[in-house]
């Protein structure tokens, strides 16, 4: 996810700054719409931490990963595994 955020005072943080700064931004990361391949049994899961990182366990196919700012914003990405 190529993610910039500005806060309230104008300063926009691009990647990694985001993660360092997540703390004072308090962006949200959420997991959506995880897709499991069938003929591989359970669908598996998919976790992320407040810095953004993911860790995607088991079958997992592809899922939606979005950030959420305090201000009501959003922004979505679809994410397809490769194993």
């Amino acid at each position: 996810m190529d993610l910039a955020i500005t806060d309230n005072y104008g300063i926009t943080y691009k990647k990694d700054e985001i993660q360092s700064y997540n703390f004072a931004l308090g962006t949200l990361f959420l997991i959506n719409e995880v897709v499991g391949d069938p003929a591989n049994g359970a669908v598996g899961t998919v976790s992320v931490n407040s810095a953004g990182i993911v860790k995607v366990t088991g079958n997992v196919k592809s899922f939606e990963l979005t950030a959420a700012t305090p201000g009501s914003e959003k922004v979505t990405s679809y994410v397809n595994v490769k194993q």
